[in-house]
């Protein structure tokens, strides 16, 4: 299941851009690494960019939940924010939010930058599987 596909690439993309997020990478550079390594993870350049996506999906989804009142009280993106925060000793100050505070923002440039990336690493996927194919 997590050898190759669209799960398999947004597992590590979204993994990717937490971990280099956290360690103060800037956001684009962040989502071109995250974006490669789970474009060459889902296999070709069309699960590529359906994995490269989703995190933008999910984080806009869970976003909208909390802003109609969807989500019970405290759980929204903020509060499950701070509370990770707080477990984990995390404080960071008001201007290092890392890539994901820009995530839903479809016009960043963290977004182009997953998006293109992706769509590279899905590409080098396949071309490395047609190479080993042919020999």
């Amino acid at each position: 299941m997590l050898n190759q596909g669209v799960f398999a690439g947004f597992i590590y993309i979204l993994s990717i851009m937490i971990i280099l997020g956290i360690l103060m990478i800037p956001g684009s550079i962040t989502a071109a690494i995250g974006g490669y390594f789970g474009g060459r993870k889902s296999g070709d350049p069309a699960r590529a960019l359906t994995a490269a996506m989703l995190p933008f999906l999910v984080i806009a989804s869970v976003s909208m939940m909390g802003n109609v009142g969807a989500l019970p009280p405290g759980s929204g993106p903020n509060d499950l924010s701070e509370s990770i925060g707080e477990k984990i000793g995390y404080s960071p100050d008001d201007k290092l939010l890392g890539p994901i505070s820009k995530m839903p923002d479809s016009n960043s440039s963290v977004f182009l930058s997953l998006v293109a990336f992706g769509f590279i690493g899905g590409l080098v996927e396949l071309e490395r599987k047609n190479k080993l194919l042919l020999n």
